[in-house]
């Protein structure tokens, strides 16, 4: 099953001709991490840099005695914060990035000055992990690897885009590896394979346990309080609703399990909504916050704030971050980028 139209359809002439000045040759091996200083690219969301930890653990455990430094965005620095694995965290706006300054954006300077104090740094290599799902994105992101002079890049060369990559696993999209695994299986072409496993982890504050632990008193039950978040309207992300209750029915039968259905910010410009309709009032994120309830009693299921709501204030308030391992299970399939 594809997760997401071909990164070459659509693509222009002019997004053709820019990937290709950018391909460079492939080298063959994995290249010397020792005391190396890598850059780890991670421009995404909280649950994305959740879903690469364990491949930003093994590169730590490759390299105990150089520098690991994260490039994500200012939403997932949350989720960084407090994790023992990176030395600095730089953080961008997506939307930013030029392509190859041909359409420059009202934040180039910031891109620019980013570029500037990457540079300074030196980094001896790049790893991208995120997949090249569109032809902007693919043009983007290689611009933006390129433009700092790191010597080597690393990342996943999704159906032919990722040529600008020196080390580089094949994504193929129809048979998709989830996050997880395609993280792991990059940074294992590279030589970090330290055993570090693939469990996730999360690094909540003080004040975000007391938040969750307030959530959860609640709810009625005592069985686990799992968050769902049901995607995006990304086509590589986008799960229908059925397989979303499809597993929760599984999790409520097995561990009698409470769902939080988190929300997404709201960005203007029109977007279907659930039923398919579209409106200039519709949130970019599709809300399926309000998924049909069949086979599950009212009580099991709440909606949760906004991110916004508690965003960077529960970072700042001094609280110590603590390590906190995700358990995993097998309660059924799950979405192809995220299981």
């Amino acid at each position: 099953m594809r997760i997401a139209p071909s990164p070459w359809e659509g693509m222009t002439l002019l997004q053709r001709a820019l990937l290709k000045a950018l391909v460079t040759a492939p080298e063959a091996g994995a290249p010397p991490l020792a005391g190396s200083r890598i850059l780890a690219v991670q421009i995404a969301g909280m649950g994305d840099f959740t879903l690469a930890v364990p491949a930003i653990r093994a590169l730590r455990r490759a390299i105990p005695s150089g520098t690991l430094d994260l490039l994500t965005s200012e939403k997932a620095k949350g989720a960084a914060l407090g994790c023992p694995h990176i030395d600095a965290i730089e953080t961008l706006d997506a939307r930013h990035i030029p392509v190859a300054g041909v359409h420059p954006s009202a934040g180039m300077g910031e891109v620019i000055s980013l570029i500037r104090k990457i540079r300074r740094r030196r980094y001896g290599l790049a790893v991208n992990l995120m997949g090249l799902y569109s032809p902007r994105g693919a043009v983007r992101m290689g611009w933006l690897l390129r433009s700092p002079g790191i010597p080597r890049l690393a990342g996943r060369n999704t159906l032919g885009t990722g040529a600008f990559y020196h080390y580089s696993i094949d994504e193929d999209l129809a048979a998709p590896l989830n996050e997880r695994d395609a993280h792991l299986a990059l940074v294992r072409r590279l030589g970090a394979d330290g055993g570090g496993g693939d469990s996730l982890e999360t690094w909540p504050s003080e004040e975000e346990e007391r938040f969750a632990e307030s959530i959860a008193r609640k709810m009625p039950g005592q069985g686990p309080l799992i968050a769902v978040n049901p995607g995006t309207d990304r086509p590589e992300k986008d799960w229908p609703e059925e397989r979303f209750l499809e597993v929760m029915r599984a999790l409520r039968e097995r561990r009698s399990a409470r769902f939080l259905l988190t929300r997404r910010t709201r960005r203007s410009g029109p977007r279907r909504t659930p039923r398919g309709g579209t409106g200039a009032s519709c949130p970019r994120y599709r809300r399926k916050d309000r998924l049909p309830r069949h086979g599950l009693p009212d009580a099991a299921v709440r909606s949760g704030p906004d991110h916004r709501h508690r965003r960077a204030p529960s970072r700042l308030g001094g609280g110590r971050p603590r390590g906190r391992s995700v358990q995993k299970g097998k309660p059924g399939p799950l979405p192809p980028r995220h299981r």
